[in-house]
């Protein structure tokens, strides 16, 4: 996930893998106001970033990214 963003590229990741497709990381800054995740889907490419802020308050706010992801590396 390094260069998704800032916050991502400065603090230990918590990975889990769903199945062998499919992969979730999620980040927590200390105080637990502020979250960064994403989904990875290796079979389609996509990719959903949010990012959570004000999470200790009433009205969270979200801001949610959609990427398609293309692997180089693929045989044709």
């Amino acid at each position: 996930m390094k260069n998704l963003s800032e916050f991502f590229n400065k603090i230990d990741l918590e990975v889990k893998i769903s199945n062998k497709d499919i992969f979730l990381i999620q980040a927590l800054n200390k105080d637990g106001n502020y979250s960064e995740s994403a989904v990875y889907t290796r079979k389609t490419g996509e990719l959903i970033h949010q990012i959570t802020t004000n999470i200790k308050h009433e009205e969270k706010e979200k801001d949610i990214s959609f990427y398609s992801c293309k692997n180089n590396n693929q045989d044709s």
